[in-house]
């Protein structure tokens, strides 16, 4: 008999299972065949041989636990190769229509696309759907504050299905997936926070700081653009862009600002809302605020938050 943990360690996302009190598997199925064969309109290839044998077996559930019969299945089955591409191209058009029919409903908004929240055009949905995606994106996000690999993230996505059997579903299950979706909301989270409360008056001022920042991993350093607004009176600090820089000048520094603040969206003219920089007293940062002054004007701030002799 082979135990649950082997059949785990084999990493076929597609591969179901069932096991006894003594964790021996006593059936392995295919979840993409078993989803899409279970109904009567769709019917397995007509090509024959060994590895089409399989797949009537494996869309009921076999007792045959083969680790090289699961692996012919997914690369050499005809069946599962038409099983895939029809269950992604149904999943496409039901995203599809969902955001139309969301569209549909939705109230009317002015013109300027930019002043539109992304989170608007998210399709609705399920509960079962909205509580998979909530599990996902707490999985993303632990990966995310350790600085580790989205390898991980799909690791841990099929440790909450096969240990603990909650089927998360396939969407946004693999580490591209994991790490698109921490993107997507943190592009979502900077328009909700900085570009629409800015662009509408909401918030009437910011200042720009940055330094550079370090990756622990390959150490390759990048600027770090903060935007600073005050709301009710309280400030707020957020994350504008990670820049690269050309080179260690004012210059390289003044166009690594300019394509931070392009991301953003606004619709405004920087001189009439940006009013102070803050940076340490090095002297190529005192040459870039000579930079940026020049463009904003006389108005511009200095702010040095660590003194340099």
């Amino acid at each position: 008999m082979v135990k649950s943990k082997t059949v785990k360690s084999w990493n076929f996302p597609c591969l179901g299972f069932e096991f006894d009190e003594s964790e021996n598997v006593v059936k392995i199925y295919c979840t993409i065949c078993s989803e899409f064969y279970s109904s009567s309109k769709n019917s397995t290839s007509d090509v024959r041989g060994r590895v089409e044998d399989q797949v009537d077996k494996l869309v009921k559930g076999t007792l045959v636990v083969k680790k090289s019969n699961f692996s012919d299945h997914v690369s050499k089955s005809r069946s599962y190769q038409t099983a895939v591409i029809s269950l992604n191209e149904k999943r496409r058009l039901a995203d599809t229509e969902s955001l139309l029919s969301s569209a549909e409903v939705a109230e009317p908004v002015q013109e300027t696309s930019r002043q539109t929240t992304i989170l608007s055009h998210l399709r609705q949905l399920t509960k079962q759907q909205h509580e998979n995606l909530i599990k996902k994106f707490q999985i993303a996000h632990f990966v995310t504050e350790k600085g580790k690999s989205f390898a991980l993230y799909e690791d841990f996505c099929k440790f909450v299905r096969d240990v603990h059997q909650v089927n998360l579903g396939i969407s946004y299950s693999e580490r591209r997936s994991g790490a698109e979706m921490v993107k997507y909301l943190a592009l979502s989270a900077r328009q909700q926070k900085i570009t629409e409360p800015l662009n509408t008056d909401q918030l009437h001022y910011y200042s720009v700081s940055y330094d550079g920042s370090s990756s622990a991993k390959t150490m390759d350093e990048k600027e770090l653009f903060l935007i600073k607004t005050c709301k009710n009176g309280k400030p707020c600090i957020d994350v504008m862009s990670l820049e690269e820089v050309k080179d260690a000048n004012a210059e390289s520094l003044k166009v690594a600002l300019q394509n931070s603040i392009d991301k953003t969206e606004f619709t405004f003219d920087r001189k009439d809302i940006e009013i102070g920089i803050c940076k340490d007293g090095a002297a190529v940062n005192i040459g870039y605020f000579n930079l940026v002054k020049a463009d904003i004007g006389d108005h511009l701030i200095l702010v040095l938050h660590v003194s340099s002799p």
